[in-house]
C-alpha cells in the first residue's frame, strides 16, 4: 500500500502542478485545487487499502496544500522560471516524493489485535500505545487471532471456537469448526485460505474464508501451538515435545522434522521459505536455513 500511496501522490503532484500553474498573486485557488485532489486520492486510497479514515488521509490534505504553496513560490521566482524545462519536472518530482514520504512516515501507526481469557479481544490502532476491547460474543477463552487486512480476521480458542470478523472486529460471528478440541493458533495465507491448530495434533483447513472447515491429518497426537505458511503450499506447525511438522502441498500431507529438543515449541517465525525460527520452553531457539531439512 505504501508504494501505491507514493505513486498516487506523484500522479497528484504532476496533475496539480499543471492545474495550479495560474497567473496572478493569489495562491489560494491553486492550494484549493491541490487540496481537492488530495481529498479525492485519499478517498480512493482509503477504499482500495481498507484502512478507513486515518491520520494518513489528514496528513495528505495538509501536505497537498504545502505542495501547492511550494509550487507557487517556484512559479513566482523569475530566476527559476528561466531554468530548463527538465529541471522544472525534476524539481516537482523531488518535492512531491518528499511530501509523500513525509506524510506516510508521520502518520504511520500499526493496527493490531490480541485475544485471551473469557472471550477477550483487544484492538490497538496506535501501535499498541492504547488498546480498546471489542465484543467477541463469547465467554470462551481465546488462544489466537489473525487478520489478513484491516477488516478481515479470525480468532480461535477452547471447545473448537472459531470467530470471524469482516469489519475490523467491530462485530464477530461464530464459524463451525467441526471439533471440540482446544484451538491454539490460526493463520490465513490470504482472505480465503487458512489453517487452525490445537490439541491432539488437530489441524483444520479452509479454502472459503471459514464458511467450512475440514480436518487435515497431522500424523501426531501432540498439541500443536503455532502454524505459519510462507506461501499457499509450504507451511510449518510446531508444538509440544519439540514437534515440528512441514507440508509442501497446502497441508494435504504433513511430515515431521527434527527439532533436536523435547521442549514445547511455542512460537514460529520466518524470513522466507528457507529461513525459519522457532522458540520454546527453557529458552530453546531453533533456526533453519534450509526449510527445516536440518
Amino acid at each position: 500500500m505504501f508504494i501505491t500511496g507514493v505513486l498516487g501522490w506523484l500522479l497528484i503532484g504532476f496533475i496539480a502542478s499543471k492545474v495550479v500553474n495560474l497567473r496572478g498573486d493569489d495562491p489560494r485557488g491553486g492550494i484549493g485545487i491541490a487540496t481537492i485532489a488530495a481529498v479525492i486520492f485519499a478517498t480512493a486510497y482509503t477504499i482500495y487499502s481498507g484502512e478507513g479514515v486515518s491520520a494518513w488521509n489528514l496528513w495528505s490534505i495538509m501536505f497537498a496544500a504545502i505542495g501547492a504553496i511550494v509550487y507557487r513560490a517556484y512559479e513566482w521566482c523569475p530566476e527559476v522560471k528561466q531554468m530548463q524545462l527538465r529541471f522544472h519536472y525534476a524539481f516537482m518530482l523531488g518535492v512531491w516524493t518528499l511530501l509523500a514520504l513525509s506524510a506516510r512516515t508521520a502518520s504511520a501507526a500499526y493496527v493490531g489485535w490480541a485475544a485471551g481469557a473469557s472471550g477477550t479481544i483487544l484492538q490497538s490502532t496506535d501501535s499498541g500505545a492504547t488498546w480498546t476491547p471489542q465484543t467477541s460474543g463469547t465467554t470462551t477463552d481465546l488462544r489466537g487471532v489473525t487478520f489478513t487486512d484491516l477488516q478481515t480476521g479470525w480468532a480461535v480458542g477452547l471447545s473448537g471456537t472459531i470467530l470471524h470478523s469482516t469489519n475490523g472486529g467491530t462485530t464477530w460471528s461464530p464459524q463451525t469448526s467441526g471439533t471440540t478440541a482446544i484451538l491454539r493458533d490460526v493463520y490465513f495465507w490470504d482472505s480465503q485460505t487458512g489453517w487452525a491448530v490445537g490439541a491432539s495434533g488437530t489441524i483444520l483447513y479452509t479454502s472459503n474464508a471459514g464458511a467450512t472447515w475440514g480436518a487435515q491429518t497431522s500424523g501426531t497426537t501432540n498439541p500443536l501451538l503455532r502454524i505459519r505458511f510462507t506461501d499457499s503450499q509450504s507451511g510449518w506447525a510446531v508444538g509440544a515435545s519439540g514437534t515440528i511438522l512441514h507440508t509442501s502441498n497446502g497441508g494435504a500431507t504433513w511430515s515431521p522434522q527434527t527439532s533436536g529438543t523435547t521442549q514445547a515449541m511455542l512460537g514460529l517465525a520466518y524470513a522466507d521459505s528457507l529461513n525459519l525460527w522457532t522458540v520454546g520452553s527453557q529458552g530453546v531457539i531453533r533456526h533453519t536455513s534450509n526449510g527445516g531439512a536440518t
